[in-house]
């Protein structure tokens, strides 16, 4: 089995990848390995697939009643905590990854319809962003149990060991009441509720008006839960260690070993350098007093910045003289400096908070991922990752396949994809665009994901791929720029090691049920316009006479 280093990069937390989910559970090849780890016990994989066969059947029948409330069935990747100070409301993979914990799948801890409904509120809570909203989410799973299952959810619920147990807990309680008041009828017809019942806002759930004020009570139960829980680590996180000065151990760390790295304020004002000297009186007044392990992190965050970039300058010959594309944008919480040529590390990261928190499992590999891809912008710009003059024949001919797989699509469109089209095509005319020319946005992207490829262990360009190649289903882009952007940004998936990156994109992105299974067009003429931008993509290559590749893991640590 491929990419094992990966998926069991942490020993918090595994990851069952997408690739080897099934409508059953998990793949005999992941089990044998995950089993052969010893990381959890032996009923484990029977509690997982029941749970996940359970929650997958009961979507598709929810979606096929009403696909206007329910989304149709997808897979994620699913991150299964295994140390109970973690909690599950990080996302290693911006939109594509579900938090569980190992113990929801230990029978002495929990129940199969207990790990249904904490699979269910886990992939909910990727789309709202909200604990109680996902629980909101699950309930038509609980109205749909027998019995027997609700009364096995609550018997788990009870068992349960997570550190936010408390939450499904308050569901169990009031289940009895949720399944008399709360109601999913009137799911396709817009039907005025019955007397005396109002609908949830947002929702297909129909429920008693006299039964709101204890659905409000259970909502606040479960938000005051994640707060807690979230009080709970923030208050562990602040912990110093006997004899431990971490904020002086962090200045004396950049004014000892000189990173390689810029650092910037939350408003992006450096205050540090390493050409600061000794001084580092700026980087003091923005550090507050923080804990062992979060310096111990934050430290750990530059380290990783500055191998990454000496890697960089020792692999690339001419590196210093390379110029820096003024394209670059300086933001998103690492980033490349145009002026000071530097990796910039901001002391505010998107979806980490390096002065309050220790970082989250996989957060290292994408930083490595993220610092990387900025250097292998300049390579590209440079022209050391190109088309080099012996492949000019095969690019300009996938050039050709790539308008002749769009026209195709275009040219099959009828009734109101039609009509949009036509609108979408003249105002690129307009712009002066062509449909083909759109994949050429990010082509840049790509090219720096070869130099990663080339120069980072497989693991970190592991982790940039699962990161942004994602669904796009609610993003407010019209269908053709869509399926531009879809058949471009799918490009990374082919320089991962997945066995099948198309099976992946497919199951995990929506892009079947938005693109071939609504009628725009056919699964065939996707196939053709991917690998017409594949065949493109395949032209690029790394200068080998300028870039040289090597070890990483000998000049670094490993994943965490």
């Amino acid at each position: 089995m491929q990419l094992t280093s990966f998926y069991f990069a942490h020993d918090a937390c595994f990851l069952i990848p997408v690739e080897h989910l099934g409508e059953g559970g998990m793949s005999d090849a992941y089990w044998q390995e995950l089993a052969a780890r010893e990381l959890v016990p032996p009923g484990f994989r029977a509690c997982f697939d029941a749970a996940y066969q359970r929650m997958r059947a009961r979507m598709s029948a929810l979606s096929s009643a009403a696909p206007d409330y329910f989304p149709p069935t997808r897979t994620l990747n699913v991150v299964v905590l295994r140390d109970r100070t973690l909690h599950a409301f990080f996302q290693p993979f911006e939109g594509m990854c579900a938090l569980v914990y190992a113990s929801d799948f230990d029978l002495t801890q929990s129940s199969v319809a207990h790990a249904e409904y904490q699979l269910v509120v886990a992939e909910r809570v990727v789309q709202t962003r909200k604990l109680w909203r996902a629980s909101l989410a699950a309930v038509p799973h609980l109205l749909a149990m027998s019995d027997e299952e609700a009364a096995d959810f609550v018997s788990g619920a009870e068992r349960s060991t997570r550190p936010d147990r408390r939450a499904a807990a308050s569901v169990a309680e009031r289940l009895t009441e949720l399944r008399a008041h709360v109601k999913t009828e009137g799911l396709r017809e817009p039907l005025e509720p019955a007397e005396g019942f109002a609908r949830v806002k947002g929702t297909p759930l129909v429920i008693a008006k006299s039964f709101a004020p204890t659905l409000n009570r259970l909502a606040a139960a479960v938000e005051s839960e994640v707060a807690m829980l979230l009080a709970t680590r923030q208050e562990t996180q602040q912990a110093v260690r006997a004899g431990d000065e971490p904020r002086a151990r962090v200045l004396a760390f950049v004014k000892d070993e000189r990173p390689q790295v810029l650092i910037a304020n939350g408003e992006g004002a450096i205050v540090w350098s390493p050409e600061a000297g000794d001084s580092t009186a700026q980087l003091k007044q923005e550090l507050p007093e923080l804990g062992s392990s979060v310096a111990d992190s934050l430290i750990e965050d530059l380290r990783v910045a500055d191998q990454v970039t000496r890697w960089f300058y020792q692999r690339v010959s001419g590196a210093a003289e390379l110029p820096i594309p003024g394209v670059l944008e300086e933001g998103g919480g690492v980033y490349l400096h145009h002026q000071a040529r530097k990796i910039v590390y901001a002391l505010e990261q998107p979806g980490l908070a390096p002065l309050a928190e220790e970082a989250m499992p996989y957060h290292r590999l994408s930083l490595r991922a993220r610092t990387m891809h900025e250097w292998g912008h300049v390579a590209a710009t440079a022209g050391l990752v190109d088309v080099p003059a012996a492949r000019r024949p095969e690019f300009e001919e996938a050039l050709k396949n790539l308008a002749k797989a769009f026209s195709e699509i275009v040219g099959s469109l009828s009734g109101e994809a039609r009509v949009n089209a036509n609108q979408e095509l003249l105002h690129m005319r307009e712009q002066g665009d062509r449909l083909e020319d759109l994949a050429f946005a990010r082509l840049e992207d790509y090219r720096a994901n070869l130099l990663m490829k080339q120069l980072m262990p497989p693991e970190v360009l592991e982790a940039y791929v699962r990161s942004n190649v994602r669904s796009l289903l609610l993003e407010e882009v019209a269908p053709l720029r869509k399926l531009a952007r879809y058949a471009y940004e799918a490009q990374y998936l082919w320089l991962s090691g997945m066995e099948d990156p198309w099976d992946y994109f497919v199951r995990s992105t929506y892009f079947l049920e938005e693109y071939v299974l609504s009628g725009f067009t056919s699964e065939e003429a996707c196939k053709r316009l991917f690998e017409a931008m594949r065949g493109l993509c395949r032209c690029y290559e790394v200068d080998a006479t300028r870039v040289s590749a090597g070890t990483f893991a000998e000049q670094a640590p490993s994943a965490e």
